[in-house]
C-alpha cells in the first residue's frame, strides 16, 4: 500500500469550495434536507451540512477516518468521485472538484427539469 500525504492546503480550500458549490446546486435545484429534530422543516443545504452529512460518512465507511484533515490527497479525490456519482445518479447534479483557482463548471439537471424539458420538446 502506498503512503500518500494528507491533503494539502490547496486541496483543503478546494474541498470546502466544493461543499459550498454542491450546497448551492442542491438549493438551486430545490432539494432540501430534513433535520432529525424538526422532521417537518425543510432546511437549505450549507457547506457544513454537505461536509458532515454526506462527505464525512462516505469517508468514514471507505477509510475508517472521521476527519477530512486525516484524509490523504487520493482519498479526498476518491470520496469526491463517489459523492459526485451519487449526486448525478440521484439528482442529476454534477459538481466537478474545483481546481486550484476555484474554477469549475456546475451542471444542474434535476430529473424533474429533464422530464419537463422532454415533455416540452415532444409536444
Amino acid at each position: 500500500m502506498k503512503n500518500y500525504k494528507t491533503r494539502t492546503t490547496t486541496q483543503n480550500s478546494a474541498i470546502h469550495k466544493y461543499f459550498e458549490l454542491l450546497a448551492e446546486a442542491f438549493n438551486d435545484a430545490g432539494y432540501t434536507q430534513k433535520h432529525e429534530i424538526f422532521s417537518k422543516v425543510d432546511l437549505n443545504w450549507t457547506a457544513h451540512s454537505i461536509k458532515e452529512g454526506l462527505f464525512k460518512p462516505i469517508l468514514e465507511v471507505k477509510t475508517g477516518k472521521k476527519s477530512t484533515a486525516d484524509a490523504t490527497t487520493v482519498e479526498i479525490s476518491e470520496i469526491h468521485k463517489i459523492l459526485n456519482l451519487w449526486c448525478m445518479q440521484n439528482t442529476g447534479i454534477d459538481v466537478p472538484f474545483p481546481d486550484r483557482y476555484g474554477c469549475q463548471e456546475t451542471t444542474t439537471k434535476s430529473i424533474k427539469t429533464s422530464a419537463i424539458t422532454s415533455e416540452t420538446k415532444s409536444s
